[in-house]
């Protein structure tokens, strides 16, 4: 019979192995009502879905093989993910290394900037101890990056806000300054105003303002006239200096003992005496050639200051200059 009768396989089905050609020449054999045909051939899925495969005849025959494809996929794939994730924890250090190593170099220009601004601080200071420490302990891992993280900014937010507090510092520098030329100069001013009035010239001064109060004999001449020049004294010489606004005398030419001198009106003159001048109070003033004890001078007519007298030097090289005068060359004038 199977001579007789030959069935060909569909090309894309796959063989089953566990249903052999005799069962199929058996099951065909129990209907010989319906005897096979050389021309015509039966459908090839009705003799597969007459048999199923028995369960236990396909797992004794396939597990061992599927168990151990299995086992060795497994180890081929742990395999290749150890090494990815080995080479992946090898990237990350050498990321983490290069990190490291540039937040250090980082904090070691950021220390010498602020060594060079305040050699002193506490931060310095700090930093020592932490290398010293870890120095002796010797670490295999100094600290992370986070902690550098950390670090660089504190110290750039320090080198901030010191940047910002020199910058204000030296703004109220600046500010404080100008407030003080400009109390020196209203200082000065006063000083040269009241300067002429002394216990006798302030009677001088105020005694016609009070005698315009009371009533006065018709005899006295009113005090408020002007005396004249009768009282002042007058000088006799080729060259004589006097007040540049009233001409009034001052000194002479053979009086003048240097002319190597500055005032603050640019040369002034040395000379050994003066006539027809006021002096006003003593004070300490630091000059460019050392601390002096001096008097501003004025003129007994006009009030104009003309310079100052030495009263004390404290530099014995200067001693010379004690009892001596200062007239500002641009405030004379030749009287002839």
């Amino acid at each position: 019979m199977s001579s007789s009768v030959s069935h060909s396989l569909p090309p894309k089905l796959p063989p089953i192995t566990s249903l052999p050609w005799s069962s199929s020449q058996q099951i065909q054999s129990s209907h010989p009502q319906h005897p096979p045909h050389h021309h015509s051939l039966p459908p090839t899925t009705t003799s597969y879905s007459i048999s199923p495969t028995p369960p236990s005849s396909s797992s004794s025959l396939t597990t061992p093989t599927s168990s151990e494809a299995i086992l060795a996929e497994k180890r081929r794939r742990n395999a290749g993910a150890s090494s990815r994730f080995r080479e992946r924890r090898k990237q990350r250090e050498r990321e983490l290394q290069e990190r490291v190593l540039y937040l250090e170099q980082r904090v070691q220009t950021l220390e010498m900037a602020l060594h060079q601004y305040d050699p002193d601080h506490p931060q310095l200071a700090s930093s020592k101890d932490n290398r010293a420490s870890s120095s002796i302990i010797q670490a295999p891992h100094h600290s992370s990056s986070n902690d550098l993280s950390n670090r660089v900014s504190q110290l750039e937010t320090l080198m901030t806000r010191f940047r910002q507090e020199k910058e204000t510092d030296s703004e109220k520098l600046t500010l404080l300054e100008r407030e003080n030329r400009y109390l020196k100069s209203l200082l000065e001013s006063k000083k040269r105003r009241f300067s002429f009035l002394t216990p006798k010239r302030a009677i001088s001064f105020f005694f016609p303002f009070f005698l315009t109060l009371t009533s006065l004999p018709t005899s006295l001449y009113p005090c408020t006239c002007s005396m004249g020049l009768k009282y002042r004294t007058y000088l006799d010489g080729t060259l004589i200096y006097g007040c540049a606004k009233c001409k009034t005398h001052l000194t002479t030419g053979d009086a003048i003992e240097s002319r190597q001198f500055q005032g603050q009106h640019g040369q002034a003159y040395l000379f050994n005496y003066v006539v027809n001048v006021l002096q006003g109070a003593t004070e300490d003033r630091n000059m460019t050639t050392g601390m002096h004890s001096v008097r501003d001078i004025s003129c007994e007519k006009c009030m104009t200051t003309l310079g100052w007298t030495y009263v004390k030097a404290y530099n014995e090289e200067n001693k010379y200059k004690e009892g001596k005068f200062i007239l500002e060359k641009r405030l004379l004038i030749d009287v002839k």
